[in-house]
């Protein structure tokens, strides 16, 4: 039989900063875990499908070329799969869904990373303020991931703000995100 993880089972109590430890990590590290990892997977798939479908339709093209040459309607298909490719690398450039995938999938694993070491002992946070150096170096990596999330968006063009959980709109925060 396994002992609970009382990141996980709401009927474990812990008192004193171990207490204060397991609040943080449940209600602040371990939902930005999450919404990163939803992020990156959903990136990742947008990626792969938008280049891996440009890919393919632009294989396509010249085998359709070759077979227009003997019916000529099979021009306006070739022409409207050259299209796709286009509005696939357009959307693919514009999105730069690879760059968010890698972005938040590196936040996500540092952060994994940090509570490990935090549970364990890991310097540094093996002494007495550790749960202080857990603290600042999330949010570190989270300040980090909204500096570079804002700075996309104005290389973007972007010029609103997205709403996330009811906070106002100068927040700036991603739509969904956990708040901060």
């Amino acid at each position: 039989m396994t002992a609970p993880d009382p990141l996980k089972d709401e009927s474990v109590v812990a008192v004193g900063e171990d207490a204060t430890a397991e609040r943080y990590l449940r209600e602040r590290l371990l939902p930005q875990v999450a919404w990163l990892d939803d992020k990156a997977r959903r990136a990742k798939q947008l990626h792969i499908g938008i280049g891996g479908g440009g890919v393919g339709f632009a294989g396509a093209v010249p085998f359709v070329n070759s077979i227009a040459t003997q019916v000529h309607e099979l021009v306006y298909l070739s022409s409207a799969m050259s299209a796709v490719v286009a509005v696939a690398t357009a959307l693919s450039a514009f999105g730069r869904y690879q760059d968010t995938w890698s972005r938040y999938r590196e936040a996500s694993n540092e952060l994994t990373s940090l509570r490990f070491r935090f549970e364990h002992r890991v310097a540094p946070f093996d002494g007495e303020d550790r749960l202080a150096r857990l603290v600042d170096a999330t949010e570190s990596i989270l300040s980090g991931e909204s500096t570079a999330w804002a700075s996309e968006l104005r290389n973007k063009g972007v010029t609103g703000q997205r709403r996330g959980h009811g906070e106002e709109k100068s927040r700036g925060r991603e739509e969904g995100r956990p708040k901060e």
